[in-house]
């Protein structure tokens, strides 16, 4: 479908309907939901496991556009981008984080990665960062962390639309329309956006053609509230994608020249189309004391480099949740437990077909104590039906001390499939390997939240640990590529800070750091895993409290990457990014806002050999009537 096509639909869609940055947050915020943090929602002050949440003010008043910009200020988290964007928490590897949009896994089955790039910022109203193993309650690839985005809503408690227009450097042009309406019993959210772009030469030739890229998304959600006892929810979201990309030298050797190994390939393309969507149903007990729900999703679509042939995935998901109060009604017991069934298929096509079915069951019991102490403890058992069996758990403990100040400690393990790729693959000069192991990790964390300053700063500190065993790394065989268990273990160690203040009236600031130590199982730094981050942010009211301007700058250091010449980790060049953002109300419904991203030009790499984007600049306007 083409975007007049998605276009058509989403208008039908409305029509129906309508008939029918910050730059600083605090790290922490008493009673602030947390949808993914478990089973069912959970309060950030009485979870035990490390968080962070992007609201819907703080992505509209960061002017970024992307999401893998937002989340490069998150620490423990390294986006980093080689033609793909490529996102690890605290040293984990890219497929190790599980992407949920509106609850539905979006990872490819054939890579195990999602593509950030396809994410169009202007549809999300939330993104919530769960940081260690999460296995126990998400199943596979969830040993890392896990990403959970919300798509915009319509809990809007009436009727609003919003549009916005922007235009930038390297032709870029993009625009979107969003409708939300909340009544008795229907709330309905509809967006629409598309962006195009010259782009830039990831080759960086003398000459060379910008990668163009050119996307466009539908997403549609709602809920409907059958009556006090039963609520239907669902949603849908399509999206097409075309970006150019170049060609990599191979073979590869040290007679080469580094600038040869990226080379400009103006006539490569890589098509993508995702559709997805969800449909569940809860019904509330009588009394209040239990809570069932029943949800399938689907998630598919194709990838097609050229004319190659296409790869078509999919991944389809039943699941039934029970929850109940042990000790009284849901929203007043102190103890909970829930109980998960689910059966999940996924499927790849390309010139041949491969599928693979996991059933699974998990259980979480949350406490409340007395005194301050909350606990949180899932265990999870997944039957796969191509390779052994796995039992994950995780605990999460939360103590308040006093008003401002909170411990918590969380532990867990997480288990890692091999890839459909990696278990069967289909391309020239890869072997695949059928008797791979899934990756298994065990993760740990404690951690310190205070606010003073009569609650205008706070400050979160978090020191962690996660070892991966059986881990899943590519080798070279007599010039062919193939998958293998690494024996021994990879380490991560590390510590990550969080410092936030409100200096006075209009100005904000944020300082993050993490220290990320990332170890081969032969002792060797492991590649694309910085050993320092620093994100700074400010931002000031002006004109007024009508305007507001930011400034943030990222300085990465201490990373290494894979030399492709002599196949060994060389170092990687420190690099420091700095970015400007602005916005002013026109009105009380129109704004005016910019950014230039890499402000200073900067010249550095986040993957050996390839050349981060050089300066850019965006200006746009937002309405909301």
């Amino acid at each position: 479908m083409t975007f007049p096509g998605l276009a058509r639909v989403g208008v039908s869609v409305l029509a129906l309907a309508v008939a029918a940055p910050a730059a600083a947050q605090e790290a922490f915020v008493l009673d602030e939901l947390v949808f993914s943090g478990g089973l069912t929602p959970i309060t950030a002050d009485s979870f035990g496991r490390s968080v962070r949440v992007i609201d819907t003010a703080e992505i509209e008043e960061s002017g970024l556009d992307s999401v893998s910009a937002l989340l490069r200020a998150v620490p423990g988290v390294t986006v980093s981008n080689g033609g793909t964007n490529q996102l690890r928490i605290r040293g984990s590897e890219d497929n190790h984080t599980l992407i949920l949009v509106d609850g539905v896994e979006v990872q490819l089955p054939s890579s195990g990665y999602y593509e950030l790039g396809n994410l169009m910022l202007s549809d999300i109203a939330r993104i919530e960062v769960l940081k260690g193993p999460q296995s126990a309650l998400y199943g596979a690839n969830a040993a890392g962390g896990v990403i959970s985005i919300t798509t915009l809503r319509g809990d809007v408690g009436g009727t609003e639309t919003t549009a916005f227009v922007e235009l930038g450097t390297q032709n870029t042009q993009a625009a979107g329309l969003s409708f939300r309406q909340s009544g008795e019993r229907l709330d309905i959210g509809l967006s629409l956006a598309r962006r195009t772009s010259d782009g830039f030469d990831l080759s960086n030739d003398v000459g060379g053609t910008p990668d163009k890229r050119d996307s466009a998304s539908l997403t549609l959600n709602g809920t409907y509230r059958v009556s006090d006892l039963v609520t239907l929810d669902f949603g849908f979201r399509a999206l097409e994608r075309v970006e150019g990309y170049d060609d990599l030298t191979f073979p590869f050797g040290i007679a080469n020249a580094k600038a040869d190994y990226v080379i400009d390939a103006p006539n490569n393309f890589r098509f993508d189309t995702e559709r997805q969507g969800h449909l569940g149903l809860t019904v509330a007990g009588e009394g209040g004391r239990v809570e069932h729900a029943l949800r399938f999703a689907r998630a598919g679509g194709t990838q097609q480099f050229n004319a190659f042939t296409p790869n078509d995935f999919s991944r389809s998901q039943l699941q039934y949740r029970a929850t109940i109060g042990l000790d009284g009604t849901l929203d007043s017991a102190r103890h909970t437990l829930t109980a998960l069934l689910e059966t999940e298929t996924e499927t790849l096509q390309n010139t041949s077909s491969f599928n693979r079915t996991t059933r699974s069951g998990a259980l979480e019991y949350r406490a409340a104590f007395e005194g301050g102490l909350d606990v949180q403890a899932g265990l999870r058992f997944d039957d796969n039906e191509s390779f052994a069996d796995s039992r994950t758990w995780n605990l999460g403990l939360s103590y308040a001390l006093g008003e401002d100040t909170r411990l918590r400690a969380s532990a867990g393990t997480g288990v890692v499939n091999p890839t459909l790729i990696e278990q069967f693959g289909f391309f020239n000069n890869y072997i695949a390997n059928p008797n791979l192991t899934p990756e298994r990790s065990f993760g740990a964390d404690v951690g310190i939240e205070h606010r003073f300053w009569d609650g205008r700063a706070s400050v979160e500190l978090t020191l962690f640990s996660n070892t991966i065993t059986d881990r899943i790394d590519n080798q070279t065989v007599g010039g062919n590529v193939q998958p293998v268990n690494l024996a021994g273990e990879s380490t991560q160690r590390g510590a990550e800070l969080s410092l936030s203040a409100s200096l006075f009236d209009g100005l904000d600031a944020a300082l993050g750091y993490t220290y990320l130590d990332a170890r081969d199982p032969n002792g060797s730094q492991t590649e694309r895993k910085p050993r320092h981050t620093v994100t700074l942010a400010l931002a000031v009211d002006a004109f007024d409290g009508r305007g507001r301007f930011g400034f943030n700058v990222r300085h990465v250091a201490g990373m290494v990457d894979e030399d492709q010449r002599t196949n060994v980790n060389v170092p990687i060049a420190d690099y420091s990014v700095v970015g400007l953002t602005g916005s002013y109300d026109l009105t009380d419904k129109a704004q005016l806002y910019g950014r230039i991203d890499n402000l200073l030009d900067a010249t550095y790499e986040e993957n050996w050999g390839f050349v981060a984007p050089g300066r850019s600049l965006a200006f746009g306007v937002r309405t909301r009537f």
